[in-house]
Formats: structure tokens, sequence, C-alpha cells
């Protein structure tokens, strides 16, 4: 599978309101062939094998933090998702590595703000508290010890 087709198998994908805002072919890594896009929702990392393609779908929202690792040649991307997990997207150009890792930052940031704006809704009395709450302040339930 070319790059092209990588890409547009990525856009035939999307939902239609989305596009891809950034695409990365990083050629072979590991016997794969391995393509990132990003789009304002979501991360998309496409792995192809001789017998086999996948394709992994990560929302933003799920993100909490990007950490950026430099080497010599090559760099690693490190993303840490709600509920401890993280995400390592390794040998990347430092160049990409650097845009997917900014435009990452951009993302979380307006994503973080956005919860934190809204609020959340609270699943007993429906009511919308504080993003931060540990306890709904209309009905007493405990956010903390629930999740």
């Amino acid at each position: 599978m070319k790059t092209d087709e990588i890409k547009t198998a990525i856009e035939e994908s999307l939902p239609a309101d989305e596009n891809i805002d950034q695409y990365i072919d990083s050629g072979i890594l590991s016997g794969n062939r391995v393509a990132i896009a990003t789009t304002s929702k979501r991360l998309i990392i496409c792995k192809k094998g001789i017998f086999k393609k996948s394709y992994k779908d990560y929302l933003w929202i799920r993100f909490q933090n990007v950490i950026l690792e430099e080497g010599l040649r090559k760099s690693s991307i490190q993303l840490a998702l709600a509920g401890d997990d993280e995400l390592l997207i390794k040998n990347l150009d430092k160049d990409e590595a650097r845009k997917i890792c900014g435009f990452a930052r951009k993302i979380i940031t307006v994503t973080s703000i956005k919860k934190i704006s809204t609020g959340r809704t609270c699943p007993r009395c429906k009511e919308v508290v504080k993003h931060l709450a540990e306890v709904c302040i209309h009905c007493g339930y405990d956010f903390k010890n629930r999740q």
C-alpha cells in the first residue's frame, strides 16, 4: 500500500465534518509501514504489514499530556491518556515529531479548557457541576470514590 493509498483510506474513514490536519508517513518501522494522521478530534495511527493492516483511532479528549523525547537522529512522543495509560510513538523524524507534539499540545489544551468550562453532569441527579468537583452540590454524589 502506497502512502497516497493509506492517506486516502484514512480520509475515507473519517466523518464528513473532519479533515486531516497533519499526515506523516514514517516509512518502515519494525517491518510495518506506519502513517500518522491528526484531525481536530483524533489521532490515527495506521500500521501496514505484509498480511494485515491496522488503524488505531484515539480521541484527543482522552489525552492529558504530551512529552517529546529527541535523540540524535530520531524522536519519540509519549502521550499520557486518562487512567494512567500511555501511547508511545517511536522512531519519528525530529521535525515530524515536533509538529505532532505541537499540534497535540494545542488540542489537549483546548480540550481541557472546554472540559473545565462546561463542567460535567452528575450521573445521579443530572445537574451540571464544576468539572473538578469531588461531590455534587445538588445531591451529594461522590465523584471521587465512584470512578
